[in-house]
């Protein structure tokens, strides 16, 4: 396995991580809710239609070198649209939210896909790929259409001047989806040159906007206005929300439930110790154990055209199991709205497994071995 397939599932999927190394605690899990639909997962056919994935036993996958199940999604209540990157089979699949077919966009490159973004107004989705430091282009309406007018890709490396990059370019989040003649996103990717940058699409060019590299952490794009939230350096507590026009930069503070707790006991600070650098490594905080109840780790998972910010946290006993996952909704300030109790993990190695959209309406993508599909929730925090 390559140093580049070592990273994938340790950084594409945290809680598939998690759910080897201390695993997760059915008896307490109380989630409930019922999917909006199921998908049924593909096999070796080429022909696969409606059915998504390939089905393996990631169990017994020595190198995760790609994504046999769909590597990432994005979803609009408004729209009646959910959208499924299935990598293995190099395309984007197009389904209502009641999960009717709608179609497949066949990807134009050669690369393994990985995530997307896709912005509605402007009619655009920018895609990364698996170990290629390139963004694809395409220039399409998949709100209403499945013919792609133009595409192309982009050398990131180069408009950064940056030479190569050593590692993914790991996920794309958009930034103020509302605007029709611009594209803002930010590439979280990790490199020893360059960890994270954001650029602006405009008039078919690329150009790198502001300066978010190393002075906030694993930043995720605002979908209301073009900037980027993220944790503060060397802290787990801290949210910077950094504006990408004016770099002014605004911050606060989580409340308790949301700040990792690692040093319950001597014994579990020992056990997990090096569990638990790998794991903050991955999500770019600091190793210091703060002292925030029975949170095991918390991550920033999406925002709304509202400025509202979500973050999904994972509660359980640092000696055992993950018991409970929420999410939760915070708003400019940092004060909870709201929360909603989540799957404790997708079962699945993925890019992307929840989506918020400009609505604030929730997605969520899960895989049921028993039965063999891929579950679509949706849920709302009022």
């Amino acid at each position: 396995m390559s140093k580049t397939n070592l990273f994938l599932p340790l950084k594409v999927f945290l809680t598939l991580v998690i759910f080897f190394n201390i695993g997760v605690c059915h008896n307490a899990f109380s989630f409930e809710a019922r999917p909006l639909f199921e998908l049924e997962i593909g096999d070796n056919s080429v022909d696969s239609g409606e059915r998504v994935g390939m089905w393996v036993d990631e169990e017994k996958i020595v190198s995760y070198d790609k994504f046999y199940f769909p590597a990432s999604f994005a979803a609009y209540h408004d729209l009646d649209l959910i959208i499924i990157l299935d990598s293995i089979r190099g395309r984007i699949c197009k389904f209502s939210t009641s999960g009717r077919y709608l179609g497949e966009v066949k990807l134009p490159f050669k690369y393994h896909p990985i995530d997307f973004a896709y912005f509605p107004q402007a009619e655009k989705v920018f895609i990364i790929f698996q170990d290629v430091p390139v963004v694809g282009v395409l220039d399409i309406d998949l709100s209403n259409s499945l013919r792609i007018k133009s595409h192309k890709t982009i050398n990131i490396p180069d408009i950064l001047g940056v030479g190569n990059l050593d590692t993914n370019i790991q996920n794309i989040w958009p930034c103020e989806v509302s605007s029709t003649y611009e594209c803002i996103f930010v590439l979280n990717i990790g490199a020893e040159s360059v960890s994270n940058a954001a650029f602006s699409y405009r008039n078919e060019r690329l150009s790198p906007l502001g300066n978010i590299d190393r002075v906030i952490v694993e930043p995720i794009g605002m979908v209301a206005n073009a900037s980027v939230v993220g944790f503060a350096p060397e802290s787990d507590s801290e949210i910077l929300v950094k504006s990408l026009e004016s770099s002014s930069t605004d911050k606060f503070k989580l409340s308790k439930e949301l700040i990792p707790y690692y040093d319950k006991t001597p014994k579990a600070k020992e056990k997990y110790s090096d569990f638990i650098s790998d794991v903050k490594g991955v999500l770019g905080l600091s190793n210091k154990a703060d002292d925030g109840g029975d949170c095991l780790f918390a991550r920033l998972a999406g925002t709304d055209a509202r400025g509202n910010i979500y973050i999904e946290a994972y509660y359980g006993s640092a000696e055992d199991t993950i018991n409970n996952a929420y999410l939760y909704k915070l708003n400019g300030t940092g004060d909870i709205l709201g929360k909603i109790e989540i799957l404790t993990s997708p079962r699945m190695l993925v890019n992307r497994f929840i989506f918020v959209d400009p609505d604030g309406y929730i997605f969520y993508m899960h895989k049921n071995a028993r039965y063999k599909t891929i579950e679509l929730y949706q849920f709302k925090i009022y």
